[in-house]
């Protein structure tokens, strides 16, 4: 739906509203939608690593990775889940990348 859409939508039910409120509010009512759900934040999480581990379990308030660094260089995904690990679950964190 476009914005002329919305705006003429919506003006057939409040004919009195024009074009330039209809689209405050609903930036206003998208902001409030983005707060409530997370959708298009872009939050991080840092983990320690720790020596001769490759995999950590997500906190559950992850819900996609997008991308690992490592060192200061960002990690290559692997597209393979070892068996015991669920491809949800892992990230790996020395010379592998992450699961996607």
């Amino acid at each position: 739906m476009t914005v002329f859409n919305l705006v003429e939508t919506i003006q057939r039910h409040f004919p009195e509203k024009g074009g330039r409120e209809i689209i405050a509010i609903a930036n206003r009512v998208l902001r409030e939608i983005s707060r409530r759900t997370g959708y298009g934040s872009r939050d991080y999480t840092l983990y320690t690593t720790t020596a001769n581990q490759m995999y950590y379990q997500l906190d559950d308030a992850v819900r996609r990775v997008e991308r690992v660094d490592y060192d200061g260089k960002q990690i290559n995904r692997v597209f393979e889940v070892p068996a015991g690990y669920h491809r949800d679950d892992a990230v790996i964190a020395g010379g592998g990348g992450i699961v996607p």
